[in-house]
């Protein structure tokens, strides 16, 4: 992905802009929010939380039936069980 070619080029801001336009332009359920993921993985590394934790909930959100919101395993504990609630768990603290 071109949003990724940027990134490992240190033109970190430009891939985060390049991921979150292929999400909105896929509007798919399956690939819009691993696009996402990418692009809050970056502001991760960008040491912007906020912004990344802005782009977990949105996948959150936006995205109830993907993967990455799904509750995954067989725990009875709703909180923490979706691989997105890792991701809004990390960057809140």
């Amino acid at each position: 992905l071109l949003g990724q070619c940027y990134a490992n080029d240190k033109q970190v801001e430009r891939g985060i802009e390049y991921f979150k336009k292929a999400a909105d332009k896929a509007d798919n359920p399956s690939l819009s929010p691993l696009l996402l993921l990418e692009a809050g993985k970056l502001y991760e590394t960008q040491k912007k939380n906020a912004e990344a934790l802005a782009i977990y909930q949105q996948i959150k959100a936006d995205y109830p039936t993907s993967q990455l919101v799904q509750p995954q395993g067989t725990s009875t504990d709703a909180i923490g069980d979706a691989e997105i609630e890792r991701y809004i768990e990390r960057v809140s603290k």
